[in-house]
């Protein structure tokens, strides 16, 4: 995970009116000076679209899982192995299931812990 909040980076990458700059990107990892560059969402595209993603469903479960424990613990233990599902298989094939599942389940998940699960990663 990065060292540097979401929020931080967004907030020192401001303008003096408020604005980002129109090429503004968030930072991410690359393993290779030489990997190729997708546009955002476009490697996800790709995958979904073009080439199935095969095991979607088991990573949203999995993700959804890890996410309901660390609510209920009020903790952000899970974070490091979430990104690294995400990287594997992609945000767009995994999000409305994930979503889905946390609807379900919603009666049974602290939405206390769940706030400041969300402003931990944020901030």
């Amino acid at each position: 995970m990065s060292e540097q909040s979401i929020y931080s980076i967004i907030y020192k990458s401001l303008n003096s009116e408020g604005k980002l700059p129109n090429d503004f990107r968030l930072p991410f990892n690359r393993t290779s000076p030489n990997q190729l560059s997708f546009m955002p969402g476009a490697k996800e595209g790709i995958g979904i679209f073009h080439f199935g993603v095969n095991d979607s469903e088991e990573v949203s479960k999995k993700i959804a899982e890890l996410l309901k424990n660390d609510w209920k613990r009020g903790n952000i233990n899970s974070q490091d192995e979430i990104a690294e599902l995400l990287h594997k298989c992609g945000t767009l094939s995994v999000i409305d299931p994930i979503l889905d599942s946390i609807r379900k389940d919603r009666k049974e998940i602290d939405i206390n812990n769940l706030f400041d699960y969300a402003c931990r990663l944020a901030f």
